[in-house]
């Protein structure tokens, strides 16, 4: 006995491994405007009825049903345009259906064996918060080709499963999160990473200390030009109390400005594996931006350094040009970019002959 097909065009044989849509939290956003809408027709329908005072209950009736029908209407219009969106994954593709009554019905679709690249994006405080962001599917057909999971539930989760149910090489185990699986050597080491951490065949680089000195010059001048100000008011015969609370408030602030800028240069990560590459862009409770790429796919890895500091202090960008539409991994301002270079080199090169290898025992058997 035949299954029923979850979805218009399943193929036989093929099974659903996800079937989801967008994440609650864009339904409520779609409907807000609707939703106050409503609310606005019903404060005017219960006006006009209060002041007219119609005899009959049918003409009370009438307002009540003409004045928010429009806004129903929206309302429901939104939450249907939310509830026909699909993202599918099966055993052999990955498809996004969409559909506005009416009006518009699209479908995406890439075989696994297409695939390049998965990519994922969280922008926002509340899809960091609520776990929620886009999934962006690369294949070889470049741009036109990629399709893009919207404001899906779980994207790491997704883009795992993708990067698995697809054959790309994956992680013996994931990669180190910059919060509790790298290795810490003190302050020093965290401030100063003169050398890549390494972990299991795992090198992690981080940008060079002086990008986030930089970073920190800012709020560290607003503090020292605040505990100035506060000293000089404590010289003042006229000193007033709340001062002390206002400079306990401003260092509160400058505080929290450090350890913003410190934990967004500690969670920027690039990262070299025996067969991936992922550079990893994280602002905290704002932005998550995680992009990979198998080695198969660089082509060519050159370095750049501009500038005197850049020269002196020894930092520049790395960047690693994919083939395809991928795009172009760049490990900016990252220590020591030669030894960097020749450590991505080795790891080429070693994987390629891997291959090869693999290639000739393929062909001998």
């Amino acid at each position: 006995m035949s299954t029923k097909p979850r979805f218009p065009g399943q193929l036989e044989g093929e099974s659903v491994i996800v079937y989801t849509r967008r994440h609650w939290f864009t339904l409520i956003r779609w409907i807000w405007w609707p939703l106050v809408f409503l609310l606005i027709c019903v404060l005017i329908a219960w006006g006009m009825t209060s002041l007219l005072r119609p005899s009959s209950v049918s003409s009370r009736a009438l307002f009540w049903l003409l004045l928010p029908a429009p806004a129903l209407i929206w309302l429901v219009w939104k939450a249907l345009d939310w509830a026909n969106e699909r993202y599918i994954i099966t055993n052999k593709r990955v498809i996004h259906r969409e559909r506005v009554y009416f009006f518009f019905e699209s479908k995406k679709e890439a075989y696994l064996d297409k695939i390049q690249d998965v990519t994922i994006k969280i922008a926002s405080p509340l899809a960091n918060l609520f776990n929620f962001g886009d999934v962006v599917i690369q294949t070889a057909a470049g741009k036109e080709g990629a399709i893009n999971f919207q404001s899906i539930s779980k994207p790491r989760d997704i883009q795992r499963l993708i990067l698995a149910s697809a054959g790309l090489p994956q992680k013996q185990q994931p990669a180190p999160s910059p919060q509790y699986r790298l290795p810490w050597k003190g302050v020093w080491q965290m401030l100063y990473p003169l050398y890549p951490a390494k972990e299991e065949g795992i090198v992690i680089w981080r940008k060079h200390w002086w990008v986030l000195h930089s970073d920190l010059f800012l709020p560290l001048m607003a503090g020292f030009v605040l505990t100035v100000i506060w000293l000089w008011a404590l010289t003042s015969l006229s000193y007033p109390g709340w001062v002390n609370a206002l400079f306990a408030f401003g260092l509160t602030v400058v505080g929290a400005w450090v350890a913003f800028r410190l934990i967004d240069w500690h969670n920027d990560l690039y990262i070299m594996t025996n067969d991936r590459v992922i550079d990893i862009e994280k602002r905290p409770f704002v932005m998550e931006h995680r992009r990979e790429a198998n080695l198969s796919a660089i082509q060519d890895v050159s370095l750049e350094q501009k500038g005197f500091i850049a020269k002196a202090l020894d930092f520049g960008n790395v960047r690693l040009k994919t083939a395809g539409k991928l795009g172009e991994f760049t490990f900016d301002s990252v220590p020591h970019p030669q030894k960097v270079q020749a450590e991505i080199m080795e790891r080429l090169n070693t994987f390629r002959q891997k291959k090869k290898q693999e290639e000739m025992e393929k062909r001998r058997t």
